[in-house]
Order: structure tokens, then C-alpha cells, then sequence
């Protein structure tokens, strides 16, 4: 991926994290930790929360949502963020989740991107 940003969602290393904090994996958290300092860790702002709620709304229109109605949707949080930074770029999700993330953003299996 020479040449290419790769960012880390805030909440994709909260979801990461807080697992690997109940197992106690100490050497994952660390291996995390380098990656989160070597790469930007993308915020949660107001402006990704606006798209990722009427990526929501959509979604829910058609009636493609997943998990019930009180859930954080973190899948549409991140599609919010790959958008907004997609503006500035062509922008791809590196994921294992690419039937959901894929319905909101440019979204391939991560071992797919050269």
C-alpha cells in the first residue's frame, strides 16, 4: 500500500481493544498500540455522526439494517468516515464485514487491497 494513508477509526479500536483487554492479551494491545501511533487514528466528529445518521435512516428505509434500533451501529459510523475522507480522494474500508460496509462505502476484504 505505498504511496496510500491508512487510518484507524476511533471506535474500530475502541471495539478492538476493549476485547483484547478482557483477554488480557498484552502483547495484541501493544502490536495495537504501534499501529495506532504509526497511522492516523480517525476521529468521531459531529460531521461523521450527521452522514452516519441519514446513512442509518437509509438503511433502515429499505430495510437493510442489522441489530435492533438502540444499537451504535459502528458498521455506519465507519462508512460515515470513509465518505467524508472520500471527498478529498478515493477512499476504501479494509474489512473482514464487506456485505454490510459495502451497501454504504467502497468496502473490500482487507487481504484484497494491494
Amino acid at each position: 500500500m505505498k504511496g496510500n494513508l491508512f487510518g484507524i477509526p476511533v471506535l474500530v479500536d475502541y471495539e478492538l481493544r476493549r476485547g483484547l483487554v478482557y483477554l488480557q492479551a498484552s502483547h495484541q494491545i501493544a502490536d495495537l498500540d504501534r499501529l495506532c501511533v504509526a497511522n492516523m487514528v480517525l476521529p468521531v466528529t459531529t460531521e461523521v455522526l450527521l452522514l452516519a445518521s441519514d446513512l442509518w435512516a437509509s438503511l433502515k428505509r429499505r430495510g437493510l439494517v442489522v441489530g435492533s434500533d438502540r444499537d451504535l451501529s459502528v458498521d455506519v459510523i465507519v462508512a460515515a468516515t470513509a465518505r467524508l475522507l472520500g471527498s478529498t480522494g478515493p477512499t476504501v474500508i479494509a474489512t473482514e464485514n464487506v456485505r454490510h460496509l459495502s451497501r454504504m462505502a467502497d468496502a473490500r476484504h482487507w487481504h484484497d487491497i494491494a
